[in-house]
C-alpha cells in the first residue's frame, strides 16, 4: 500500500515536516510494508519558506527589520541562489507570533519591517520575491511596506506613518527620490 503525507503545520506544537513524520510512524506502526511519501505544505503563513527551501534547496539569510510594532528585530528569508529568488514570509516580520496577547493592536500594527526584509533581498540581488501573506499582525493595506520601500502617504500636508489607523485619512501619495527603481529584465 502507498501513501501520500502531506500536512500543513500544527500552528504553535509542530512544523509541517515534524507533522508529517509523525503520521507517517503511525501509518508505519500499523503497515510496516507501506510506502510513504513525505511532501510538508504550506498556506502562506509560517512554514512556507521553510517548505519551499526544502524542496528547492535554498539557504536561509538573515536581515534587520522591525516587527509589526516597530521593535528591532531579526528577520529571516529562503534565498534560492541559482534562480536569485527570494521566498518572503510576511509574518518573519509582521506576524501576530511576534506580539504578546496584550501588546496587539491592529490600528497601530504596520507592514514596514516587510518592506525592510523585500529591500534586503533586493539588495542581495533577487530577481523574482515570492511573499506568502499568512499569520500577519496588520491590517495596513501594505502602507508600511510601502514606506520601507520608499512611498510616503500624507492627510493634506501631513505626513501618515501609522499602521490602518492613517489610512482613512490619506490623500495622497508621493513616491520619494530614494524609491527603488522598477526593474523589468
Amino acid at each position: 500500500m502507498r501513501f501520500l503525507v502531506a500536512p500543513d503545520k500544527f500552528k504553535g506544537s509542530l512544523a509541517a515536516r515534524e507533522v508529517a513524520e509523525h503520521i507517517a510512524a503511525g501509518i508505519r506502526d500499523d503497515a510496516p510494508d507501506a510506502q510513504i511519501d513525505i511532501l510538508p505544505v504550506a498556506d502562506g503563513g509560517e512554514g512556507t519558506a521553510e517548505v519551499i527551501r526544502n524542496v528547492r534547496g535554498g539557504e536561509w539569510m538573515t536581515c534587520a527589520a522591525q516587527d509589526a510594532l516597530g521593535r528591532p528585530i531579526e528577520a529571516r528569508y529562503v534565498w534560492l541562489r541559482d534562480s536569485a529568488i527570494a521566498v518572503i514570509e510576511m509574518s518573519a516580520a509582521a506576524g501576530i507570533w511576534r506580539i504578546t496577547p496584550p501588546d496587539r493592536d491592529v490600528m497601530r500594527a504596520n507592514t514596514f519591517g516587510v518592506g525592510q526584509m523585500l529591500r534586503a533581498a533586493v539588495e542581495c540581488g533577487a530577481r523574482e520575491i515570492i511573499i506568502g501573506l499568512g499569520g500577519s499582525a496588520t491590517n495596513d493595506g501594505g502602507l508600511g511596506m510601502a514606506r520601507a520601500l520608499g512611498f510616503r502617504f500624507f492627510a493634506n500636508d501631513q505626513e501618515l506613518t501609522n499602521g490602518s489607523a492613517d489610512l482613512m485619512r490619506l490623500t495622497r501619495i508621493v513616491p520619494s527620490p530614494e524609491s527603488p527603481p522598477s526593474r523589468r529584465e
